[in-house]
């Protein structure tokens, strides 16, 4: 069996191993004795984020993923203008998929690499107005963008991600800290054999309520923003709800 992580920041280790902070799934893969693999993108978006975990998957070397499901205002801009019909379009779907690259470096956001095409932004993403491109213009593109894009984009995201996950006989599980979707009911419908796991909804809080309280602040713009022992909970939390499912 492997595991593979994806989503956005939530779906990245710890940077400050010093303190013993390992990520929840980690700690759930060490349990059954299981590889894990994290391929999450900080402030990612969630076509990206779909994008770059469909990818891994189709590798045909996973068994299990878990998939967080990240702020329905994200999106992703290129730095310069591109024309898609060249780049994109003529690409027939299995080439597309196969062929693409998307490591982190690629995504600009507090700063930029040499290497960076893309830019991630949003509604409350739109952070350093002194990087490319102009805030003014971003927020022209934001508000020409038609509004139904935000369900229905999204949602068909998660719906090939899971198709994709079911083609390559891969146990899906979706984790939601943003209330994206508010309530699960009738979300199968729409993207099959969905479960998903909301362990902030267990705690009784959100995402803007957990990160306000003076104890978690700090770990607001880390990776994995969370602590050493609420990754110990969390996993506890997880084997409650599903005791069988990295078996």
């Amino acid at each position: 069996m492997r595991l593979l992580v994806g989503g956005d920041s939530f779906a990245q280790r710890p940077t400050n191993t010093s303190d013993n902070n390992i990520h929840w799934c980690d700690l759930l893969a060490s349990k059954s004795s299981v590889t894990a693999d994290f391929v999450g993108l900080g402030g990612g978006d969630v076509s990206t984020t779909t994008l770059r975990t469909i990818t891994s998957l189709l590798s045909g070397q996973y068994t299990h993923c878990i998939f967080f499901i990240t702020d329905w205002f994200r999106d992703v801009v290129h730095l310069n203008p591109s024309d898609p019909y060249k780049k994109v379009i003529q690409h027939n779907p299995n080439k597309f998929y196969n062929d693409i690259d998307l490591p982190q470096t690629l995504f600009g956001r507090k700063e930029f690499t040499a290497n960076s095409k893309y830019r991630f932004t949003g509604y409350f993403n739109l952070m350093e107005p002194d990087l490319e491109p102009h805030a003014d213009e971003l927020k022209h593109y934001l508000y020409l963008k038609a509004d139904y894009t935000y369900m229905h984009d999204r949602l068909s995201n998660l719906s090939m991600l899971s198709t994709v996950a079911k083609q390559c006989n891969v146990e899906l599980m979706y984790v939601e800290v943003f209330n994206t979707l508010l309530s699960n009911t009738k979300v199968d419908m729409f993207v099959q054999d969905f479960a998903c796991f909301n362990y902030l909804k267990l705690w009784n809080t959100s995402y803007y309520k957990f990160f306000d309280h003076k104890d978690n602040i700090k770990y607001r713009s880390a990776p994995s923003h969370h602590s050493p022992q609420q990754h110990k909970d969390i996993l506890q939390l997880f084997l409650a709800e599903q005791p069988n499912w990295l078996t």
